[in-house]
């Protein structure tokens, strides 16, 4: 099963890590998206179950995810905010923000060149969480292909963007993994 069938079908399954609760970051996410994400119009890409959409306005917020398996249960949760089914090909719609919440270490290399320009399309900032470094790479499902956060900026920075912030924050649930502890990068482009 390739990587795009594998979301619509089991996707739903490995959206966040069952250990660890609705945040198993350990720390209050949404405000911190809500103030990094600052713009009249956001659409995240890879919204899943919605579990970021409160921390957007529902008239200022499209969650946009390829499963309509997931899109049902964000809605049931969110009842205000708008979701999209994406097919591939499709352009996003219009946004001041894009985020992206640990969605691109599930594009396989040969396809995240070509995901990330449509992403820099009819936007002005691009908000990227990610679990960086390639020690964190694994075969299996989901499959997942973590990146350092310099193949970022030379990806956006071939699309006419540049990073404007850096951040790191812990994520808790994997702070005894065997690799070592993680976080989460936070990393912020905007178009030149």
């Amino acid at each position: 099963m390739d990587t795009t069938e594998f979301w619509k079908k089991e996707g739903e399954k490995h959206i966040k890590p069952t250990i660890g609760g609705e945040f198993p970051e350990g720390w209050d996410v949404l405000s911190y998206l809500t103030k990094l994400c600052d713009g009249k119009s956001i659409t995240e890409i890879g919204c899943g179950i919605g579990r970021l959409s409160p921390a957007f306005h529902p008239e200022h917020y499209i969650g946009i995810d390829i499963s309509s398996k997931v899109l049902e249960i964000a809605e049931s949760k969110n009842k205000n905010h708008k979701y999209i089914l994406h097919n591939q090909g499709d352009s996003y719609p219009n946004a001041d923000v894009r985020l992206v919440y640990t969605v691109l270490l599930h594009i396989d290399d040969d396809c995240i060149s070509d995901f990330i320009e449509n992403l820099c399309k009819n936007t002005e900032r691009v908000v990227v969480a990610e679990i960086m470094e390639r020690k964190w790479r694994r075969p299996g499902n989901p499959p997942v292909f973590n990146r350092e956060a310099e193949e970022y900026n030379t990806l956006f920075e071939k699309c006419g963007f540049e990073k404007d912030y850096l951040n790191e924050k812990p994520y808790e649930r994997y702070k005894t993994h065997a690799l070592g502890p993680t976080s989460i990068t936070f990393l912020r482009f905007k178009k030149k």
